[in-house]
């Protein structure tokens, strides 16, 4: 097995057919296998660093990557630590915008504080809490967040959530964000244009087409009770993730909504 680096952020192990052993390290360590690379692929420099620690006396790893994996794990490691310890706070000094005569909870702001940072270079985050606790209004907060910044005005958001959620999702959507919006609850029968659309995970899958444009990607995804794409073999869980033959609903920031903390795929 030879370990490298793949780009400007990531890391490769190329092993050979017969190398068990080696195509079993990497699996277990999460790389993935790209066919047209013939080589395995991860972004994971703390993966990769498994990998480090698990090579044998036949396998080829050059210093400088060896080292420059090191590094990048324990950056990863100190983020993730971070990202940990603002995901338990309680309150926040965030100035997050609100219509008049409403205020977010102190627990609240925290939340949005939290989404802000996580989701500050795109990407995707997790919200997880008990339910009652206002995570929609978190969502909604962060979007406010996002109103705030120079020359915005309109967010295109897509909601998908359990059938019952959606008219709370409109009605709470009208109440607390700060510049008007225009929202649409998505059937198969019906898909009017909207900078908000809010449709559910029993349709998802016949909707894709509409809802999966390339050219249009949606500035916020929001999956709520983000538990029920658990199994990665359901078609609304490929639907909205993707699979190997499509790529994922496209969006610049995705965040998933639970109150069921365990997450773990069925896979």
């Amino acid at each position: 097995m030879r370990l490298e680096k793949d780009g400007t952020s990531g890391w490769k192990a190329v092993t050979e057919f017969d190398d068990y052993r080696a195509r079993q390290i990497v699996k277990s360590a999460g790389f993935r296998w790209e066919p047209r690379r013939q080589a395995w692929l991860t972004p994971d420099a703390t993966a990769a660093a498994s990998v480090v620690s698990s090579l044998g006396p036949d396998d080829e790893v050059a210093a400088d990557v060896a080292e420059a994996i090191k590094v990048a794990a324990s950056q990863e490691t100190a983020s993730r630590e971070a990202a940990v310890a603002a995901s338990r706070a309680t309150s926040a000094s965030i100035d997050v915008p609100a219509p008049a005569g409403l205020e977010y909870l102190p627990y609240q702001r925290a939340g949005i504080a939290f989404l802000r940072e996580r989701l500050a270079g795109n990407g995707g985050a997790l919200l997880a809490d008990e339910m009652g606790l206002g995570k929609t209004i978190q969502v909604i907060g962060l979007i406010n967040t996002l109103l705030t910044e120079a020359g915005c005005q309109r967010v295109r958001a897509l909601i998908v959530a359990p059938k019952i959620a959606l008219l709370n999702w409109k009605a709470e959507l009208e109440k607390w964000l700060i510049k008007p919006h225009s929202i649409a609850i998505w059937s198969t029968k019906s898909q009017p244009e909207a900078d908000i659309v809010i449709t559910n995970y029993d349709i998802v899958t016949k909707l894709r087409p509409l809802l999966a444009d390339p050219a249009k990607p949606w500035d916020v995804l929001t999956c709520d009770e983000s538990h029920a794409l658990k199994d990665q073999k359901a078609q609304r869980t490929k639907a909205v993730l993707g699979s190997k033959s499509e790529p994922p609903i496209p969006a610049h920031r995705r965040i998933f909504v639970t109150g069921d903390t365990n997450t773990k795929s069925t896979d």
